[in-house]
């Protein structure tokens, strides 16, 4: 549906838009004053605000419990990582993401229940023992893959990635550096990469190209890959797309500020995500063996704000041509991609859920009372007014009806193969397991209406008298 769509993208976009907001407010004021410290304390709250909204996306029927779940997994992961892997940089991202699969997953679906407040409660402590357990299997995810990413692409180190052909260690580098990126993590690569050159004025020379090729991702890859989104997406469905669009457009103004726009792409459209660190990797191998980007002037230094005119005039027309051909490679291979692959399968749902038959009126198969198979029988029927008689042949059990379009048929087919609606005779006619089966329920359905002072016994009698004098 279009409005879950909007939701679920629409909630996202709100840290996403903080993020350049904040960074002009803060390059507006300074270091110092009110409006720094307020752009200071937006930037450290838009992680936790992610971590939420990502959240919300995923249907719970307790959303309050949701939003408190995840803000305290947010920051016990943080903390824990803080603690036990202070080594690793960009924690906040991490926790952010890791916190919004954890409660979007295994955050408990129970509403708060005042007649039943002791159960609920319990619920809610073993529901947070749960969320605690994950988070401690993420914190040891993480540490894990930070081994592993650094002893695989240590520059100075010995590994299987070292020993690649230089063109094969630079791709392996660029296409984890890509799935690294959203979290902040691919300085560990970008410094492999550079070092596949040696130490020497080679290795500078690709850290500027490297800075390039970050730029021009940013500022004109994935604008294209959003443009051919807007696109090929509905048109109840392109309000977001746009908002990400400027989102991205503005952020490329900002350095190191486009990890929340690729965390949402990879949210949200994991297949489109893949496909951006496909080709990312593809022209980062492009980028640091063409000989003619380069950059010119302090454009290297660290800012906080850059201009594109500049970082495209700085190394002349080459860098231009490079944005360019790269935001047309993005472009034509996004359109391709949604033209023969639907869009709702380039997303995902962390929970799947399966369809299920409820049988809310039922007995166990062993029960001789057959009460709640009872009241189901006389729902079908159109309700206890509407029943003429009810009586058994064999097996058979018959309810005759007042009025036919009362009747819901498609229930009484659900009741069995052998169960029909004969609507000309307004007759239910139900096959049940055995004759005894038959006569309880047909016993149980004559006491309910006694109680509600409608005697089918004598209904019953007087039919078959009537059937009998006939």
């Amino acid at each position: 549906m279009a409005t879950s769509f909007l939701i679920r993208t629409g909630l996202v976009l709100i840290p996403v838009a903080l993020v350049p907001f904040c960074r002009l407010l803060a390059f507006i004021s300074g270091t110092e004053g009110t409006w720094a410290e307020t752009a200071s304390f937006i930037e450290t709250t838009i992680p936790v605000l992610f971590a939420v909204a990502a959240s919300m996306t995923e249907p719970n029927n307790s959303r309050s419990w949701q939003i408190i779940s995840t803000v305290i997994v947010y920051f016990t992961l943080k903390h824990m990582l803080q603690t036990f892997a202070p080594e690793i940089a960009h924690r906040e991202l991490i926790s952010c993401f890791s916190s919004a699969i954890i409660t979007a997953a295994f955050s408990s679906h129970i509403t708060a229940n005042t007649l039943h407040l002791r159960r609920y409660l319990e619920s809610r402590i073993l529901n947070l023992g749960i969320l605690l357990i994950c988070c401690v299997c993420a914190v040891v995810a993480v540490s894990c893959i930070d081994s592993v990413v650094i002893s695989l692409f240590n520059p100075a180190g010995e590994s299987l990635v070292t020993r690649l052909p230089r063109l094969a260690r630079i791709l392996a580098g660029a296409a984890v550096s890509q799935l690294l990126a959203p979290f902040g993590a691919d300085h560990v690569t970008t410094e492999f990469i550079a070092g596949s050159f040696g130490v020497n004025a080679d290795a500078l020379i690709v850290k500027e190209r490297l800075l390039v090729f970050r730029y021009c991702s940013m500022a004109f890859f994935l604008p294209a890959m959003l443009g051919a989104l807007f696109l090929k997406i509905g048109s109840s469905r392109k309000i977001p797309v746009a908002f990400l669009l400027l989102a991205a457009a503005v952020s490329s103004f900002f350095p190191h500020s486009e990890m929340f726009l690729l965390m949402t792409l990879l949210w949200l459209w994991p297949g489109l995500f893949c496909l951006h660190a496909l080709l990312s990797s593809l022209l980062l191998l492009l980028c640091v063996h063409l000989p003619l980007l380069q950059i010119s002037g302090d454009i290297t230094s660290a800012t906080r704000i850059l201009n594109p005119v500049v970082m495209l005039n700085s190394g002349g027309t080459y860098n231009l041509m490079f944005a360019a051909a790269g935001a047309g490679a993005y472009f034509f291979a996004t359109i391709y991609l949604l033209t023969h692959v639907k869009i709702g399968s380039l997303t995902w749902k962390i929970r799947k859920h399966r369809g299920a038959r409820i049988r809310l009126i039922s007995d166990r198969k062993d029960s001789r009372d057959l009460s709640l198979l009872a009241i189901r029988t006389m729902k079908l029927a159109g309700g206890i007014d509407n029943i003429k008689y009810v009586k058994t042949e064999g097996s058979l059990l018959k309810i005759g009806c007042y009025r036919a379009e009362q009747i819901n048929e498609e229930a009484v087919k659900g009741m069995g193969t052998n169960s029909s609606v004969d609507a000309g005779e307004k007759t239910i006619h139900i096959r049940t397991r055995s004759t005894v089966v038959a006569e309880r329920i047909a016993r149980k359905i004559v006491i309910f209406a006694d109680r509600e002072f409608a005697d089918l016994s004598d209904s019953q009698e007087n039919e078959q008298h009537a059937m009998d004098t006939n």
